[in-house]
Formats: structure tokens, C-alpha cells, sequence
């Protein structure tokens, strides 16, 4: 598992991310800085700051830097990720995951609540 934590430049916004990428060994270690570059690239270069969009760019980035198309189902190299990313003015918490859901914790209904798309 990885973590990935940044803001970017405005130090308007907070990411957070938590991934776990496929395969083992050098495969899954490649993967790994694939995408932890793919996500930084996204942040800092491509100022993205909404998680769908980030995880939308990443993935197609990814696609093409294996030279993959999308229909291709014989490899699944990738990651499994949660993204979440706090707007620090507004204090507004935005998601998206990859193959992973978010629990929202309710410590005074003592309830939990699990979001998956």
C-alpha cells in the first residue's frame, strides 16, 4: 500500500490517497512509481483538484505509457486507490476510488456508513 500526500501550489487543497498496486515484485514496484508520478503530475502540472478527474487522468496515462488499450482484459495492471482531497478554506471533503469505498465514520449516531460510488 501506498500513500500519497500533497497539495498543490495555491495550498488551496489537501490530497490524500491511499493505493495498492497490482502485480508483485519489480512488476508491482514499476506500477508503483508509475502511478505515484502519474498522481504528482496530475496535481502539480496539470493543477487537477477534482479526484475523478485526477483518477481519469492517471488511468489513461497509465493505458498509454503500457501501450494498452482499454478493451484489452488479459492485463490488469493498475491500482486500487482511494482519493480524497479537502478543500482547506471550505473544509469540503471530495472522493473517489478505484476498486475501493469510502467509510464514513458517524461517532455520535455510532453508525457507519459505507459509499461506494
Amino acid at each position: 500500500m501506498a500513500i500519497f500526500i500533497g497539495s498543490n501550489k495555491k495550498a488551496i487543497w489537501f490530497f490524500v490517497a491511499a493505493a495498492d498496486c497490482t502485480g508483485h515484485g519489480v512488476p508491482g514496484a514499476l506500477i508503483s512509481i508509475v502511478n505515484y508520478n502519474l498522481l504528482n503530475k496530475a496535481v502539480l502540472e496539470k493543477d487537477l483538484n477534482n479526484p475523478a478527474d485526477i483518477l481519469n487522468y492517471v488511468n489513461h496515462q497509465l493505458t498509454l505509457a503500457l501501450h494498452q488499450t482499454f478493451q484489452e482484459s488479459s492485463v490488469k495492471d493498475g491500482m486500487d486507490i482511494s482519493l480524497c482531497v479537502v478543500n482547506t478554506k471550505t473544509l469540503e471533503l471530495n472522493y473517489s476510488g478505484a476498486n475501493n469505498p469510502i467509510y464514513i465514520i458517524h461517532p455520535i449516531e455510532n453508525a457507519v456508513t459505507r459509499i461506494s460510488k
